[in-house]
């Protein structure tokens, strides 16, 4: 006896129809023995109503999405402003008032041990505060893991782990002391700030207006 070619046929219909319905999500949250005691208008008014809440969705995050591009660009702009201010700083300092210092062997701590990073460097004038990324090599890339803050008075030159410190506490700063002869000359010293940065930090007067004209030919 041959096999019925109905069979297969009414299969195939069977799993069609089967995962077209598993496929259709039902309007306004509802389950199947709810859509099934509507009426054919009530049914098109779920559908209606489902887009509707399915444009203002739509809406509401393509706003979002703009707000958010929005904020992002004012931060861009933002950024570049206090970047032209900083060096118009710079630019402006005259000898004595600008530092240029770079922590090496450096480790921050994190996850309640000590950590390597990259050398930070950090170009301050006095009365300014300078943000620098901490970078640390990975495997395969060199990725930001945090920031620090630079400040600098004129005899002490400073780094926070936040913005506008002012405790200066010693487990969250690290400070630089010297003279103003001590800072021409060159200092390397190794700092520390228990549980925050540590390493050896070199800091050095940067060239500027008002700089002797001997250090400019020595240099």
């Amino acid at each position: 006896m041959k096999p019925s070619r109905a069979y297969p046929i009414a299969m195939v219909v069977f799993f069609t129809l089967f995962l077209s319905a598993c496929g259709t999500k039902l309007p306004l949250g509802m389950d199947e023995a709810e859509w099934n005691t509507l009426s054919s208008q009530q049914r098109l008014d779920a559908r209606a109503k489902q887009a509707e809440l399915d444009q203002a969705r739509e809406q509401r995050r393509t706003a979002e999405a703009q707000q958010q591009a929005a904020q992002t660009r004012l931060r861009e702009l933002e950024a570049a402003r206090q970047l032209a201010e900083l060096e118009k700083f710079r630019c402006e300092a005259r000898y004595g008032d600008r530092v240029q210092c770079v922590l090496h062997e450096a480790q921050i701590y994190r996850s309640r041990q000590w950590q390597s990073v990259q050398p930070i460097a950090l170009d301050v004038v006095r009365g300014t505060e300078v943000e620098a990324a901490v970078h640390q090599q990975s495997e395969r890339s060199l990725r930001t893991i945090d920031s620090v803050f630079g400040t600098f008075d004129g005899q002490t030159f400073t780094i926070c782990r936040d913005s506008g410190s002012r405790s200066l506490s010693q487990h969250n700063c690290i400070r630089l002391v010297g003279t103003f002869e001590d800072f021409r000359r060159g200092i390397n010293r190794p700092v520390e700030a228990p549980e925050f940065l540590r390493g050896k930090l070199r800091c050095s007067l940067a060239p500027a207006e008002g700089m002797p004209s001997e250090i400019i030919i020595r240099r």
